[in-house]
């Protein structure tokens, strides 16, 4: 072990990056070629690629766009194609190699992880550790069960964790100015510090844009604590006023480079500025016609779930003869399609389902009535009316296109004349009346009476009032006859005029437009077998949110008040589309004001650095909720935030043993902003493992060496 720990602090820092860089490489290489496809092959969807994660959608943008650029060339490639940074990368290496598989991206994902692991070592060296002991304090960032997530699937954590860590590497050398040997030295530790804070705010932009104002609002927070540390130094007379001047002159250059990329980066932020239920999902809406062109494109490519309920989908062809509803996916290919646009094809959509629930409703008045009918014929006079019958069968397959769009624009000028429930079931009896009586006057005339031509016409007359009416072939009439069996079980809780219904794209929520009767009688709902989260946040989300309006604080100058709204914002927006997401939190918690969010920061710190808690996931009525993948995810967190516990114990000496050096209370503000800031705008447990997992394994390689610092201090009495 001596030999070993010898070694290492003879290492130097190359070797140890091609360490991590090959560990990071073949466990990449094990998880897509050997425990996907031959261990858990039900977890695998092909090409080393796993069922269930944005990472999905992501490799079929990429692949989709590698295509596109192989045939047209890399003039028609893009860095934001779909919005997704992470896709034009992506899409480029693919397209460069020829191949459009995740193995490609392997020697580009390990690196990156690699420079994150060493950039721990290089912060664990400032406080004086030895290169051994800080080596192995990294190996948890490094081979945690949770990072092969993003080592071997394609997501963007790979890329902005590793970039924050490397942002702390470069301030932290900002404070070794001190122990320059002259201004030479100095200036060239400086510039090595900016370029450094640049390229990961490079990163940062690319792959995730809305982060690049967070991570600047904390590195002007640590500059300025920064220059008021070397103002300190100077009246000490410990660093000449030549380095002070250059050293600022460069932080200003670098501030102003970042700006550059602020002033391009569009504020994605929702703004939940109404005081109503409708107010708060004006913003879904907007949302909710992407997502129509979205699953839709989804569902043609094969990513779509077989349990996925397909909305769009009608029991005619209706929709797929209107080419102007849906022609706009091809154009979602390449680029957004224009808000204008999709509040047509929504329009258009709900437009058609009513038609469409007209016409089941009068058709089955006339199937009652056809059945009452049949049974009062003698057998004679029910052959002749099957015959009648078939024969208005035939003129309706053989009725030409063009007749059914004339009849759809005249069923939505009907539609709009009846919008209500109410109107639609008073004008059942008028029907009854005039359309089965014409019905019955047609029985009556003999065929043997009309002439041919007259019985064309005869015909012709009647299929056009029974296409008005709804009335098609009897192989439609059956298929709508059993939709509304089904519909008729459920009648209490589904409605004719709703909207989107909730739905996941293998684990991508999409948002869903809800009227207040419609959450109202989900979330109350008890005959209805509801994840008991979801019942418990709808229910929250529809008492609640009518009093979440921001209160502005006149204490807190008006600035920094915005950016605790702007926070409030997301958290707002996260509740409203992933409220029946399973390890939401703290829904029914108020943070409307900077007061407030000021108050939550105990609890906020106690779900950021112990969360998730071991009570929920012993709990048994649970796990019928969760897929097996979830629940082993589940317990290798679990065991993840043993280990962390039991780490943190560490957090008293480290405090002892370094409350001198100012590096290590510049890695402690960087673990709490960058670990609590998720619980605020992120708060699920999912996504906070995803983001703070730099924060917080960063605090852990510190009390790691703090508990180890202090066992050799102990054998060696020296403490």
């Amino acid at each position: 072990m001596k030999l070993l720990l010898a070694k290492v602090n003879n290492m130097k820092i190359s070797r140890i990056w091609i360490i991590f860089l090959i560990y990071s490489s073949i466990i990449s290489l094990v998880v897509q070629f050997i425990v996907l496809p031959l261990i858990f092959p039900s977890f695998h969807r092909g090409s080393g690629v796993m069922y269930g994660g944005d990472w999905v959608v992501y490799q079929y943008w990429s692949d989709f766009y590698a295509t596109y650029i192989a045939v047209n060339g890399w003039s028609y490639w893009s860095l934001y194609p779909q919005g997704f940074g992470l896709v034009g990368v992506t899409s480029a290496i693919y397209a460069f190699f020829g191949i459009s598989k995740p193995f490609i991206l392997i020697p580009l994902y390990s690196s990156l992880h690699a420079f994150g692991s060493l950039c721990i070592v290089l912060l664990m060296q400032k406080l004086g550790i030895k290169r051994s002991v800080a080596f192995f304090s990294a190996l948890p960032y490094l081979i945690f069960p949770s990072s092969v997530m993003w080592v071997s699937q394609i997501l963007k954590d790979v890329f902005t964790l590793n970039a924050t860590l490397i942002m702390l590497y470069g301030v932290v050398s900002l404070f070794g100015i001190l122990k320059a040997n002259s201004i030479k030295a100095g200036i060239k530790l400086q510039l090595l510090s900016a370029t450094l804070i640049y390229i990961s705010f490079a990163i940062v932009f690319v792959i995730r844009p809305y982060m690049v104002e967070l991570n600047y609002l904390y590195l002007v927070l640590l500059l300025i604590s920064f220059n008021i540390w070397l103002v300190y130094k100077l009246a000490k007379r410990k660093i000449k006023l030549g380095l002070v001047v250059i050293s600022i002159f460069i932080q200003l250059s670098l501030l102003y480079m970042i700006l550059q990329l602020l002033s391009v980066t569009e504020d994605v932020t929702p703004k939940m500025s109404s005081a109503t239920w409708s107010g708060y999902t004006a913003d879904a809406e907007e949302e909710n016609n992407m997502n129509i062109l979205k699953l839709k494109a989804l569902d043609e490519a094969g990513l779509l779930r077989k349990s996925v309920n397909r909305y769009w989908e009608k029991d005619d062809d209706v929709i797929e003869k209107k080419e102007s509803l849906l022609s706009q996916v091809d154009k979602f290919n390449a680029e957004r399609a224009s808000k204008k646009m999709m509040k047509e094809i929504q329009a258009e959509m709900v437009a058609i389902e009513k038609i469409n629930a007209y016409q089941k409703q009068l058709t089955s008045v006339l199937l009652d009535y056809e059945e009452s009918k049949a049974s009062e014929l003698s057998p004679q006079e029910r052959l002749e009316k099957e015959t009648a019958l078939f024969d208005t069968q035939i003129a309706a397959g053989i009725a030409a296109d063009e007749m059914m769009k004339e009849t759809q624009a005249e069923m939505v000028a009907i539609e709009k004349i009846n919008a209500s429930q109410k109107q639609l079931t008073s004008a059942l009896p008028g029907y009854e009346e005039s359309e089965v009586s014409e019905l019955l006057d047609y029985e009556e005339s003999k065929a043997s009476e009309l002439s041919p031509q007259e019985r064309l016409e005869k015909e012709t007359a009647l299929f056009d009032s029974q296409i008005a009416a709804g009335i098609a072939a009897d192989e439609m009439m059956a298929e709508i006859k059993t939709e509304m069996e089904f519909i008729a079980k459920q009648a209490k809780y589904e409605f004719i005029n709703k909207n989107i219904t909730s739905t996941q794209v293998d684990g991508d929520i999409i948002p869903r437009i809800i009227s207040e009767s419609d959450a109202e009688a989900i979330a109350y709902a008890k005959e209805v077998n509801f994840n008991p989260y979801i019942q418990k946040d709808m229910s929250q989300l529809f008492e609640k949110y009518e009093s979440r309006v921001w209160q502005e604080t006149a204490l807190i100058p008006y600035y920094i008040d915005q950016k605790f709204k702007k926070i409030y914002d997301q958290r707002s927006y996260f509740y409203l589309f992933q409220s029946n997401a399973n390890s939401t939190f703290d829904s029914d918690k108020d943070l409307n004001s900077s007061i407030k969010m000021l108050e939550y920061l105990p609890r906020a710190l106690q779900v950021a650095y112990l969360a998730p808690f071991p009570r929920p996931f012993l709990y048994e009525k649970f796990k019928m909720y969760r897929s097996l993948q979830s629940q082993i995810m589940q317990t290798i967190v679990q065991i993840e935030m043993l280990f962390i516990y039991i780490s943190l114990s560490g957090l008293v000496f480290a405090i002892y043993l370094w409350r001198r050096k100012v590096e290590f209370w510049v890695m402690i503000s960087f673990s709490l902003f960058f670990t609590v800031f998720p619980v605020y705008a992120y708060p699920n447990v999912g996504a906070l493992v995803r983001y703070r997992y730099a924060g917080i394994m960063l605090i852990t390689a510190i009390c790691l060496c703090a508990l180890v610092s202090i066992y050799l201090n102990y054998k060696n009495k020296k403490l």
